[in-house]
């Protein structure tokens, strides 16, 4: 076991106005009603983007465009985008001269009156949704009601909160299903309803539908997310003493915070699109066509911020990495994982050496910055602190050590584990790690008091990460992958919800993970001689990659390039591999090393470098090729 390449036996192996949404409903009245008159203007007191939705009608036999699209349609889009961009008076007239109305009265009173809180004009607006079917209903109301309840609650009207619960809560319980219907809706993120949804669900990473639209689409970052959906979960609120600790159990930000702009994208899937068009549709749609480019393409990863409109995508075998440019030699024994910095200017070697070698990879010669000597035995993981300053390393000899990075001091010995620690994880806040061993403990550690803040007992994890956001905690055990949800504490102290630990199957032993930059999806090797892609929201295998060789270590692999749109690995046979990480096209086999190679990592600030190490005490950096690719063998 003080190997830890060799698996234990019984373990697995190794600046314009912002009132976007009301003033392009008044094509057909030139001043609004006073009632919406009065909510557009508290909507603007309190500075709350309301982006253009919805329209209730639907032209009959309306002739197509040549592009078989209907002008209505298309109308609409360009309304609801040039609101978006904040060209309001082009959007208003867009409108008058077509005729076509973005969104209706009924749907903008309702919009409205939820972003500035009045429940009451809310109420009486849903029941004039009639392209609602009965579930749908049901799901919109209990969105509603519990938003109300809630704050009614943070507000300190306790009875009238308590009247909402019993009166308008309780009885939709009765009606059906709801926390089966809710979580339906909420699994499937809103840009995945468009025509490319098939071929490009996977190609889009979860930041790619919130960089134009200011609002995120991921489960876990919605607000909501963990809000009660049963009337037992939704009473325990009562409870609370202030608003802070009703913040804190429901994960909810207030009536002041984002949740009401959350509560409309949770009622969108309940609504049919032509009634309240999904957010910022067309720059959606033109991601998607950019983003399936890129999975026709073979080599293409261009980035997703900054690619033009004007042109197709082009592709090259030249934009991938595949020429090593420089040869890290300082170990003396086999260098068994390395990992970047955040910032991309550093690189960690960990080896069986028993140190970890810091290189510089922004100097032209990469020279080591720092040798951290310190542990008795194999090393096997290094994890990164969030600021780069530090670093965690641990490995057979049962310790974790933090050093800091620039002067090589050790500053902390973490030591609880009583067998080999398998790897670690620093949580968001840069105060706490967890960090697993082969004696089947998971440890959640606070770094300014060196102890342990919790302990999860049972599963022999051999390697773990935790999500960009400190949510969740991601671990493998034999051929599962285990899910942990993270939550923080009323103090600020972290905690591992293990009671609701979860997870799904593989089809055989799993040695090792990697994250996507999102979180969402996940690399998993397994000993069948593949690396599968996890879509972790959806739960299934996207991709299989094949080609590499493992039976007998642990091999490591990563996303990698802009967008992760290649997936790169180590392998048994001496080479590092590349797939398109989109069709799972091998686009290289890279000799170089004279070894097993261990691990790979890719710059997270340089999308054409990444580095291996191997068994031949070597650590590679691998860059852009500089002259023409050499004749095939």
């Amino acid at each position: 076991q003080t190997e830890r390449r060799h698996q234990p036996s019984s373990t697995t192996p190794s600046t314009k106005p912002r009132l976007t949404g009301l003033t392009t409903t008044v094509a057909e009245s030139p001043s609004p009603p006073p009632k919406r008159r009065k909510l557009a203007m508290a909507a603007e007191q309190h500075a709350l983007p309301l982006a253009s939705n919805g329209s209730t009608t639907e032209p009959r036999n309306e002739p197509l465009l040549p592009s078989g699209f209907r002008r209505s349609d298309v109308v609409r889009l360009m309304c609801q985008c040039l609101n978006d961009l904040g060209y309001l008076r082009a959007a208003r007239a867009l409108e008058e001269e077509s005729g076509f109305a973005v969104l209706s009265d009924s749907m903008a009173s309702l919009r409205a009156g939820i972003l500035v809180g009045e429940w009451s004009r809310v109420e009486a607006e849903v029941e004039q949704l009639q392209l609602l079917s009965k579930s749908d209903k049901l799901a919109v109301r209990f969105l509603i009601y519990r938003q109300k309840y809630l704050e009614l609650l943070e507000a300190g009207r306790a009875q009238d909160a308590l009247h909402c619960l019993r009166e308008q809560l309780a009885p939709l319980e009765t009606q059906g299903p709801l926390c089966a219907l809710l979580h339906a809706h909420r699994r499937t993120p809103d840009c995945f309803t468009g025509p490319f949804r098939h071929a490009t669900r996977d190609a889009i990473p979860a930041r790619a539908d919130t960089s134009v639209a200011g609002t995120s689409t991921t489960e876990e970052q919605r607000g909501g997310c963990r809000l009660g959906l049963t009337i037992g979960e939704l009473s325990a609120c009562l409870l609370c003493a202030d608003a802070e600790e009703l913040h804190a159990q429901m994960g909810w930000d207030g009536a002041a915070g984002s949740s009401r702009r959350q509560l409309l994208h949770e009622l969108q899937p309940h609504i049919p699109p032509s009634v309240l068009l999904p957010e910022h549709r067309l720059q959606t749609l033109l991601q998607q066509a950019v983003l399936w480019q890129t999975n026709q393409s073979m080599f293409t990863h261009a980035a997703l911020c900054g690619q033009s409109l004007f042109e197709d995508l082009c592709s090259s075998a030249d934009d991938i990495p595949r020429e090593t440019v420089r040869v890290l030699e300082k170990h003396s024994d086999e260098v068994w994982f390395v990992k970047f910095s955040h910032n991309g200017e550093m690189l960690a070697s960990a080896s069986k050496d028993r140190i970890v070698v810091v290189w510089d990879v922004r100097a032209p010669k990469m020279p080591h910055k720092a040798v951290l000597s310190g542990h008795t035995n194999a090393l096997s993981f290094v994890a990164w602190s969030p600021d780069d300053e530090c670093l965690l390393t641990c490995g057979a000899d049962r310790l974790l050590k933090l050093w800091r990075v620039q002067t090589g001091e050790c500053l902390r010995t973490f030591a609880k584990h009583t067998e080999t620690v398998t790897a670690c994880a620093w949580l968001p806040d840069g105060r706490h790690f967890v960090s697993a061993g082969v004696d089947k403990n998971v440890f959640l550690w606070s770094v300014a008091r060196s102890e342990v803040v919790q302990a999860w007992r049972g599963p022999r994890i051999t390697d773990l990460a935790v999500s960009h956001t400190g949510s969740l905690l991601i671990g493998v055990c034999a051929n599962k992958v285990r899910l942990c949800s993270l939550s923080v504490r009323a103090d600020g102290t972290p905690h591992m919800d293990t009671d609701d630990e979860h997870g799904f199957d593989e089809v055989d032993s799993i040695t090792s993970l990697s994250l996507s930059n999102d979180s969402r999806y996940l690399l998993v090797n397994v000993a069948s001689e593949e690396i599968h892609a996890w879509d972790l929201n959806e739960r299934h295998v996207l991709h299989k990659y094949r080609g590499q060789k493992q039976g007998r270590f642990i091999i490591r692999s990563a996303f990698g390039g802009v967008n992760d749109a290649f997936v790169v690995s180590g392998s048994e046979d001496s080479q590092v591999y590349i797939w398109h990480r989109h069709n799972s096209a091998l686009l290289e086999v890279l000799p170089g090393h004279s070894g097993t190679v261990n691990a790979v990592a890719w710059n997270p600030c340089d999308p054409h470098m990444f580095a291996s190490c191997s068994d031949d005490h070597t650590v590679r950096v691998w860059g852009l090729p500089t002259g023409p690719r050499p004749p095939a063998a």
